[in-house]
């Protein structure tokens, strides 16, 4: 088994990067489009003096943006599953019918 070295990563990396490379087209994403799609996730002040914990904050903020999606996603589907259960239970166990009309017209004067 090889052993592990930083220059043996950086290098399967570089390889992986090439390959993938190789198979796009070249006009994919241009160099201006990345660069602006990087600049999207550079915080704004007072959190981007340090240059060099301003691309970790960047990566903290969008990762903590996706797990609070994915919370928000959760909390959406057990609503929807006690929804679905407190439904059942007063429609089928307490035989509470539940009727849901249309809006009406006002009548005629």
């Amino acid at each position: 088994m090889e052993e592990f070295s930083w220059e043996s990563l950086v290098q399967q990396v570089n390889e992986f990067w090439a390959r993938l490379r190789a198979q796009l087209p070249d006009d994919l994403v241009s160099r201006e489009a990345a660069t602006e799609i990087v600049r999207l996730t550079r915080p704004v002040d007072p959190f981007n003096y340090s240059d060099l914990l301003a691309p970790v904050i960047g990566l903290a903020g969008l990762l903590l943006g996706v797990i609070l999606s994915g919370v928000a996603l959760a909390s959406l589907g057990t609503l929807l599953a006690s929804m679905l259960a407190l439904g059942f239970l007063l429609t089928e166990v307490y035989g509470v019918t539940l009727e849901v009309d249309g809006i009406r017209p006002p009548p005629y004067a």
